[in-house]
């Protein structure tokens, strides 16, 4: 130990800069004085990365998230670090013999494969241009080019040239989206809203706004036709085959779910009289995963989180919850 902090003392003091000395000539006292906190933290440093899994290993410590060092002690060559992390929760197994539970009965129905297919046909859907003259409806998507103004003034986050918006979504505030039915492509308009008045923005909040509007281009579901050829192109042999399919699949499916559902039930029972406490460095990565997936996703619809968060009248500290 004692070598490994001559070292550091060694490697700065070829630049240290200290009051009274030559820069790259101050003794090994002073540089321990003045640098400290430096010393420390290169000892922690390489200690750490050198003995961090046999420690855990000796200490039995399972741990869920990055340690935390709380104190270091630098005393001549002797050195102690005291750390702490998250470690997975300890479970006291709650009683898991004599349970008891209903388990469903499944019946399957001609109305379930129907719903299935037009699952199946929904999901081949495609967004096409509008013929011309055509004015939106709920149910189009638009192309929309916006900006908002509160009091005359354009206020940040409130402006995109290209963002797709599927009008009835309820994605953005107020009567937004039923202000743009009737648009056509290329019109150019304003929507008057006014912000709720628990808003994330304060100087938002409760006030109306008016958004310059530009309708960039519109696009309508098309739903292709349920027929022998629609079906040969999912891989089935004709309509009735894939019926026949579908009626085996979901039968099978409902009875490994309804299966499921009963042991889950009895787990329930199981988990009710079990102790456990959830360390929140794991809810708090989670969250963490949750929201970036969310902002990738919303830039790829032109948006950014800020955006997102003024135009549905939520705020950061809801989202997380």
């Amino acid at each position: 130990m004692g070598r490994k902090k001559k070292d550091d003392v060694k490697k700065i003091a070829k630049d240290a800069e200290i009051p009274g000395f030559r820069k790259g000539h101050a003794p090994a006292s002073a540089i321990e004085s003045h640098y400290e906190g430096v010393i420390k933290e290169e000892i922690t440093d390489a200690i750490l990365k050198g003995h961090y899994e046999a420690i855990l290993k000796d200490g039995q410590i399972n741990p869920v998230d990055y340690i935390k060092t709380t104190k270091v002690e630098l005393d001549g060559d002797k050195f102690a670090v005291t750390f702490m992390v998250d470690v997975f929760p300890e479970i006291k197994l709650g009683e898991y013999k004599g349970l008891e539970a209903e388990k469903e009965t499944f019946e399957m129905n001609e109305e379930m494969v129907n719903k299935e297919i037009e699952m199946m046909v929904s999901a081949k859907s495609s967004l096409e241009d509008a013929a011309e003259g055509h004015k939106a409806e709920m149910g189009d998507t638009l192309d929309l080019a916006f900006e908002g103004f509160v009091d005359g003034v354009a206020f940040e986050g409130g402006k995109s040239e290209s963002h797709m918006l599927k009008l009835g979504t309820k994605s953005f505030i107020d009567t937004f989206e039923e202000q743009l039915v009737g648009y056509e492509k290329g019109q150019e308009g304003e929507v008057v809203v006014t912000f709720p008045t628990e808003y994330n923005a304060e100087h938002l909040a409760g006030k109306e706004a008016t958004f310059k509007v530009k309708i960039n281009a519109i696009k309508v579901t098309v739903t292709p036709e349920l027929n022998d050829e629609f079906a040969k192109e999912a891989g089935f042999e004709s309509v009735e085959d894939l019926k026949a399919k579908k009626t085996e699949e979901i039968t099978k499916r409902e009875e490994a779910r309804v299966e499921g559902e009963y042991r889950q039930t009895l787990l329930n029972q199981v988990l009710a009289n079990t102790e456990m406490t959830l360390p929140l460095s794991m809810v708090d990565r989670e969250i963490k995963g949750r929201i970036s997936e969310m902002e990738n996703q919303l830039k790829s619809q032109g948006m950014n989180l800020e955006m997102y968060l003024q135009m549905s009248g939520s705020t950061m500290e809801q989202l997380t919850e």
